[in-house]
Order: C-alpha cells, then sequence, then structure tokens
C-alpha cells in the first residue's frame, strides 16, 4: 500500500511541476506562433516605360493568300466526308458546306481569268449541294451527295491546285 501512495504521490508532485511551469511560462511561446506580422516595406523595383515597337503588317502574297485557302477548303472536306462516314447531324454538315464556300471565295478574290470562271462554277455545284440539305433526310440521298463533294474535290485538286493557279493570280 505504500508502495502505491509513493506512486500516486509522485504524479501528483509531476503534474503539480508541469502545472506550475505551464502557468509560469504563460502562453508567450504560443501566442508568438500565432500571431500575425505586419509586412515589412518592401521596395518594388520599378521598370523603365519603354517606347512601344510598331511592328509593320505582315505582307502576304496572293500566292500565300492562295495556298491558305487551299488547304483550309482541304481540312474541311475532309471533316465533311467523316460527317458523311460518322452520320451526324445536319447542322454540323450545313457548317461544314458553309466554310467551304467562304474558302472558295476567298480563293476567287485572289485569282483571276479562266481558273476564276471555274472556281466560280465549283461554288455554283457546292451551292447546289448544299440547297439538297434543305431537303428531308428520307427524300436525299446522302451517298450520291458524298460522291457529288468528291467530285467537287477531285476537280479543284486537279484543275485548281496552287501550282496550276500561279499564272493567274493577281499581284499584290
Amino acid at each position: 500500500m505504500a508502495k502505491k501512495f509513493w506512486i500516486q504521490e509522485r504524479w501528483a508532485v509531476i503534474l503539480l511541476v508541469g502545472f506550475f511551469t505551464m502557468t509560469a511560462a504563460g502562453c508567450e511561446p504560443l501566442r508568438k506562433k500565432f500571431t500575425r506580422k505586419k509586412k515589412e516595406n518592401v521596395e518594388t523595383e520599378s521598370l523603365p516605360v519603354l517606347d512601344p515597337v510598331i511592328y509593320p503588317d505582315v505582307v502576304k502574297t496572293s500566292d500565300q493568300i492562295y495556298q491558305h485557302h487551299y488547304s483550309l477548303w482541304q481540312v474541311w472536306y475532309r471533316d465533311l466526308l467523316t460527317e458523311f462516314q460518322e452520320k451526324h447531324s445536319d447542322k454540323r454538315r450545313r457548317y461544314i458546306i458553309s466554310q467551304m464556300l467562304a474558302q472558295l471565295d476567298a480563293m476567287q478574290d485572289v485569282v483571276q481569268g479562266e481558273k476564276k470562271t471555274l472556281l466560280t462554277q465549283l461554288r455554283d455545284s457546292l451551292q447546289s449541294v448544299s440547297a439538297d440539305f434543305e431537303r428531308p433526310m428520307g427524300i436525299r440521298n446522302d451517298d450520291l451527295l458524298e460522291k457529288q463533294i468528291t467530285h467537287l474535290e477531285r476537280q479543284l485538286r486537279n484543275t485548281l491546285s496552287p501550282q496550276d493557279v500561279k499564272g493567274t493570280l493577281i499581284g499584290m
């Protein structure tokens, strides 16, 4: 029993000493840890104001413009073929055809002579294909429309490629 008493007394003494040290030290370390410090005045380096550099406009030749619109037309053509193969909605197909027409218009602006009339004929043919999309889906033949568009692409590739049109471009 005496042993238990000494053990209990020892723990009581330890707790009292711990309590006394905590109250004597206070919460100063905790207060320091969680107190916000004011920011020191940091001097920012001021950058000198530079005179703005005015870059000249990029001048593209008519050959570059035609090449750009020709390649965009080919990309839209591939997208349209994908739409036909995956049987997507008509809304997307109409949008792609409108983009193809816009590229043909841009190519017409840069070309003159016989090649311009060929582009006009291609544009009219593509416009008629676009008009076929106004008919209900059950009446029209999508396979026939796909073949017509493939034929138009083949005509464009064979007669109006950038190498074939070089002599008829408008000089800019």
